[in-house]
């Protein structure tokens, strides 16, 4: 049995997010050893705030984007193709507080199947971890603006959650944000 309390190899930080942009915490990221499954908290920031979550591969050069995220939110992100991972801050507002800490979960378990919502989250590149573990048998939509859709997912006619998913424009080509509500 695997202890995460009782290991140092446990991939796990805290870091303070300063009003500035640039790498936060080591240039050089953090290892990431098993752990295929990366939580993150950005707390205390505001709604401008965007930060990329970087990978980069045992002994190469380059730093691939994981995702990006806007604003104060919590998720999980998969981080299971890459030995390295770090925290850019593209612009910042405000000073905050990032926490994370790394599991391993068997990626191939989710709720449910792939929603409209599920489709534009993963193609984003941002978290699809919003329906982790979700049992779910209908999905209803809403348009309450040109820019916002929204997705609650039920089960037996019980609602299960709420997906509010952004755009930048009527266009709804770029996603601002996805978030569950």
């Amino acid at each position: 049995m695997l202890n995460s309390a009782g290991t140092e190899s446990k991939y796990g930080l805290k870091l303070t997010i300063p009003n500035s942009a640039g790498i936060i915490g080591s240039i050089e990221g953090e290892s990431v050893f098993a752990e295929t499954t990366l939580r993150l908290e950005i707390i205390n920031v505001g709604g401008t705030f965007v930060l990329d979550v970087e990978g980069q591969l045992k002994n190469s050069p380059n730093w691939y984007p994981i995702s990006t995220i806007t604003g104060a939110v919590t998720g999980t992100l998969d981080i299971s193709t890459y030995d390295r991972v770090r925290y850019n801050v593209i612009t910042p507002d405000g000073t905050g507080l990032l926490v994370a800490s790394a599991f391993m979960l068997n990626s191939s378990s989710s709720g449910g199947g792939a929603t409209a919502a599920n489709q534009v989250i993963g193609n984003n590149r941002t978290s699809t971890s919003l329906l982790s573990g979700l049992d779910f048998d209908d999905v209803q939509t809403t348009f309450p603006s040109a820019v916002i859709e929204n997705y609650e997912y039920f089960l037996a006619t019980v609602s299960q959650a709420n997906v509010e998913v952004t755009y930048t424009d009527a266009t709804k080509k770029n996603v601002l944000r996805a978030r569950r509500i």
